[in-house]
């Protein structure tokens, strides 16, 4: 095994549940202090040949390169050498197998009420909006890319809500086969599009529909254009505020089945999403593992938005619109005529018939 070197790391999770088959050469549980207790561990180091190190940190992180296989936190000095001379030149390659180190998953209680509350907010907006209370639709939908939001203005057919008190946004109101329903342009990413969503459930909404353009990963086996987003792997920030780092984030199962798709006239099919905050850091090494890890698209919302609606007992859908292969070519991005809005006006009417 080929190891790297890294100081600084600090104890946070028991070794036996990270690394269990080094765990015996690395430390000790002390039972009466729970604490680990150092030993020395003989490891091939990046600069070659076996030393023995001392040990009182205990490895928590993987690296993924061809030649290391592990990345051992090292607080004592070697050989008279600074940690940092060991520490590995590839840190942002790292898998992390002990997250809980990772900033952004310090001091989160997924259950825990917080301080600041959506329905607060809004009282203070209509304070000083001099918005009324009133209803808005119960069914919403999330229109990320604005087109849709265009199209409907071109043809006269949105009215914009005067109860909607966000500071952030607009609500408009059309009608879908006879059926009211609110929409909101531009809601892009992940904390924005639940910080809209939580607004609009304390506002009168009650099913939250997202369509959203995204690239194709994995070609699908299908001619349909859309995915009903059934899982969106966790690569942005906000989902983890709401749900803990080691569980999924998934459509809300009562909506799957009423959408779940049983007829060759739905135009939507089951797909795997990627989740990202920075759609200009898709490097091809990300790329190739969401290949393999049969992700069919990536947008910048459903991750988020499911892990709200599963923490919050929530009806969310997430669909993605697959328009592109990020740009790779020119003539990329190309959505149709109206930039896709009728098709997305035919996904929104066969959606709310199975609702």
């Amino acid at each position: 095994m080929r190891t790297a070197i890294s100081d600084g790391v600090p104890l946070t999770v028991a070794i036996d549940t990270v690394i269990p088959e080094v765990a015996q050469n690395v430390a000790s549980l002390d039972p009466n202090t729970g604490r680990y207790q150092s030993k020395k561990y003989r490891a091939h180091t990046l600069f070659g040949g076996v030393r023995s190190l001392p040990w009182n940190r205990i490895p928590t992180r993987l690296v993924e390169q061809p030649d290391v296989d592990l990345l051992i936190p090292l607080q004592c000095s070697h050989n008279g050498a600074s940690p940092n001379a060991f520490s590995t030149n590839n840190a942002m390659n790292m898998k992390n197998t002990d997250l809980s180190s990772v900033p952004i998953l310090n001091y989160k209680r997924c259950t825990e009420a917080s301080v600041f509350q959506p329905e607060n907010l809004l009282r203070e907006a209509r304070r000083q909006k001099d918005t009324q209370h009133g209803e808005i639709p119960h069914i919403c939908i999330l229109d990320p890319d604005g087109d849709l939001v265009d199209y409907l203005a071109s043809e006269d057919r949105l009215v914009k809500s005067e109860y909607w008190a966000c500071y952030h946004s607009d609500l408009y109101s059309f009608e879908v086969n006879g059926i009211t329903v609110g929409i909101i342009p531009c809601v892009v990413g992940a904390s924005y599009a639940v910080l809209v969503a939580e607004q609009l459930f304390v506002s009168g909404c009650d099913i939250l529909i997202s369509v959203t353009s995204a690239g194709i990963i994995n070609q699908p086996a299908t001619s349909r254009q859309f995915a009903l987003i059934t899982e969106a792997i966790r690569d942005e920030g906000t989902s983890y505020h709401y749900l803990p780092s080691d569980e999924p984030s998934l459509v809300p199962q009562d909506l799957y089945k009423r959408l779940k798709n049983d007829s060759d006239d739905l135009p939507w099919f089951d797909a795997k999403s990627w989740t990202t905050d920075a759609p200009y850091r898709e490097t091809e090494t990300a790329i190739t593992a969401m290949k393999k890890d049969n992700v069919t698209c990536v947008e910048m919302e459903a991750a988020a938005l499911y892990a709200f609606a599963n923490a919050k007992d929530k009806s969310v859908v997430c669909f993605a619109h697959l328009t592109n292969t990020m740009a790779q070519q020119e003539g990329d991005f190309e959505k149709g005529d109206d930039f896709g809005s009728r098709e997305v006006l035919d996904l929104l009417a066969k959606v709310l018939e199975k609702l």
